[in-house]
């Protein structure tokens, strides 16, 4: 029989069994970020866009990598992760060299998808940090065209977690 109960003041699924008390625990999500356990392998990030993989050991190196958020249980998370940050890196490259200083209260241009149609549209005051802003419409759509294919990736398949 399954059933709720109190335990150290906390409510606590249970099953009940010829006597016994099992508690059930909450499966939890596989995100792609959590910890793993000791002896199995993570990816990590190490500098070159190329996942590398470590053994758990509970050691410094791993806390730190961890609480740096390069960290990944998951490999296909870690490919979605490092896609989208060159692409994020390119696009802020291109928009440095190739376009002015953008003011902070001044109109921009963003690029940014309605479904799998990507658009270049002027915004007031919003911006989004994990692209680059634009001077002019041109510019945005310069960036756009040579970028699109990335984009269309960015805006319909990147996931940034696994359970969803």
């Amino acid at each position: 029989m399954k059933t709720q109960l109190k335990i150290n003041g906390e409510l606590k699924d249970v099953e009940i069994e010829n006597g016994e008390i099992t508690i059930i625990e909450p499966e939890k999500k596989a995100t792609g970020w959590e910890r793993i356990k000791k002896d199995n392998k993570y990816c990590y990030w190490c500098g070159d866009d190329r996942v590398d993989k470590l053994r758990e050991d509970c050691s410094t190196a791993d806390n730190n990598l961890y609480s740096l958020a390069n960290y990944f249980s998951s490999e296909e998370l870690f490919k979605n992760i490092s896609c989208m940050q060159t692409l994020q890196r390119k696009m802020f490259r291109w928009q440095a060299e190739n376009d002015v200083p953008i003011r902070v209260h001044t109109d921009k241009y963003i690029i940014c998808a309605d479904g799998s149609i990507i658009n270049c549209e002027k915004t007031y005051g919003t911006e989004y940090p994990f692209l680059p802003c634009f001077s002019s419409k041109e510019k945005a759509e310069e960036c756009r065209e040579l970028f699109i294919e990335d984009l269309q990736w960015l805006f319909t398949e990147f996931r940034w977690r696994m359970d969803g």
